[in-house]
C-alpha cells in the first residue's frame, strides 16, 4: 500500500513537469528519434499524440547508423556514442548487407537487442 501511494504521488508530480499532447497516448519499450535540433532521444516511456503517431522507432536508430556508416566512409567518426550504443541495446541489428556490423565494431560497441 506505501508503494502504491508512493507511485502515485511521484505520478502526480511529474505529470507536472510534462507537456502532454491534446490526444495523448503512452507507449512502453525502448526507441530512439531524432528531436527538431538534432539531438538523439531515447527512452523506454512514451507519451504521443495518437492522431500524429509516435515518431520513434527502429527506423530512427536504422537512419542514426547509416549516417554514422558514412560518417566512417568519409572519415569522420563520433565522439559521443551514446545514441548508437542506445540503438544496438534496443535492437537486434545484425543483417549482413545493412551496414551495421561496421559500425558497431568501428566503435566498438556491444548491443543486446530485444
Amino acid at each position: 500500500m506505501k508503494n502504491l501511494l508512493l507511485g502515485l504521488i511521484f505520478a502526480i508530480t511529474i505529470s507536472g513537469c510534462a507537456k502532454l499532447p491534446e490526444n495523448p497516448a503512452i507507449s512502453f519499450g525502448k526507441k530512439c528519434t531524432v528531436d527538431e535540433t538534432g539531438n538523439v532521444v531515447y527512452s523506454t516511456v512514451w507519451i504521443y499524440n495518437k492522431e500524429s503517431g509516435l515518431e520513434a522507432s527502429k527506423e530512427a536508430c536504422k537512419e542514426l547508423i547509416a549516417t554514422a556508416r558514412a560518417g566512417l566512409k568519409v572519415g569522420v567518426r563520433l565522439t559521443d556514442t551514446s545514441s548508437l550504443a542506445q540503438c544496438y541495446n534496443s535492437y537486434n541489428f545484425y543483417a549482413v548487407n545493412d551496414g551495421s556490423r561496421k559500425v558497431r565494431k568501428a566503435y566498438n560497441l556491444k548491443g543486446k537487442g530485444n
